[in-house]
């Protein structure tokens, strides 16, 4: 079956679209391909939303302090430098508040 997906975002490097029949999320981020069902990907955005990058982040043997991000797929993380995980994080948020707001609709 071919999924018919709405676009949640567009932007010049992230671009987010939920099935609207099997509710698969998938999140292209730069060269990074990941999907989620919508519960991983709700799990998800809560676990982008407790990380701080001041207490989570680690210094990189390059000198750099970057954070690890876990997604629901064992082996597949996202390294982000600070700039680049607080947008990544602010553009989740905002994602995740556009689907509450689609959920109330259909209520």
């Amino acid at each position: 079956m071919f999924c018919k997906n709405d676009i949640l975002m567009t932007e010049h490097n992230m671009h987010i679209t939920k099935c609207r029949g099997c509710g698969k999320v998938t999140l292209l981020y730069n060269n990074f391909f990941v999907s989620f069902n919508t519960q991983e990907f709700f799990h998800f955005i809560d676990y982008i939303e407790m990380l701080h990058f001041a207490n989570s982040s680690v210094k990189f043997p390059n000198g750099e302090q970057y954070v690890t991000v876990y997604t629901c797929h064992e082996d597949i993380y996202f390294i982000f430098n600070e700039g680049d995980f607080n947008e990544f994080r602010d553009r989740l948020l905002q994602v995740h508040l556009l689907l509450e707001v689609k959920h109330i609709l259909k209520m």
